[in-house]
């Protein structure tokens, strides 16, 4: 079937979308991972931003095939610009596990002991305690929610909750600069897995990192 210049660049379209879209459905599917594994030691989580960036490339990457040969240049700014994207779904759910970790502190151990003796849902304590974090950032920090909490990690990081009688200090390991540079660094790598999954699209020829059956292979020495 022969398709006008129109319906090529209908179609052309259409890919660039659904390559798009699909790589920041599984981004995002795995940011909630990534929020939790962010805070390894030595940085190391820092390396799940990588492998969520190959493996959304990889499946985004059957979609796009159509669209080879693909210049370099629009390659590059595919994967930035979904980096980018993904960063701000990723960032919430950083913030999420944080707020919602603010209630099984120690501090707060009293509260929960004396909801337990009176049959009381523990959960009523906990809850009590994360309003008042994302209350205080949203009156320290406007507007609060995930964009507070990017304030208050670069302003420190730091703060004292209190509910009732008990309180506790709230704390992040990745706190100012450090927070800022190890964010960026997150969102750049995620956008490297995702090149190193599309570059094979230059090619105007399909190409493959497998061996058929019997096919020779050279050795590096």
């Amino acid at each position: 079937m022969v398709h006008s210049p129109l319906q090529r660049h209908q179609n052309r379209r259409r890919s660039w979308v659904l390559t798009a879209l699909t790589a920041l459905a599984v981004l995002f599917a795995l940011d909630w991972l990534l929020g939790w594994i962010i805070w390894l030691p030595l940085y190391s989580g820092l390396f799940g931003f990588l492998v969520a960036g190959l493996i959304a490339g990889g499946i985004a990457f059957r979609i796009a095939r159509p669209l080879r040969p693909v210049r370099t240049g629009q390659l590059v700014a595919l994967a930035l610009v979904l980096g980018v994207v993904n960063s701000s779904v990723a960032l919430y759910w950083e913030y999420h596990h944080v707020a919602h970790g603010v209630g099984d502190l120690p501090g707060f151990g009293k509260l929960l002991a004396r909801a337990y003796r009176a049959g009381r849902p523990i959960d009523e304590v906990t809850d009590r305690v994360v309003r008042e974090f994302k209350a205080r950032l949203r009156d320290e920090y406007p507007p609060g929610g995930a964009v507070g909490y990017a304030r208050w990690c670069f302003a420190g990081g730091e703060m004292k909750v209190s509910v009732d009688d008990a309180s506790d200090h709230v704390t992040v390991s990745h706190r100012r600069w450090v927070w800022l540079i190890r964010s960026i660094a997150a969102a750049l790598l995620t956008c490297t897995g995702l090149w190193f999954s599309f570059e094979g699209l230059r090619s105007p020829l399909p190409v493959r990192n497998v061996l058929i059956p019997g096919e020779e292979y050279e050795e590096i020495d």
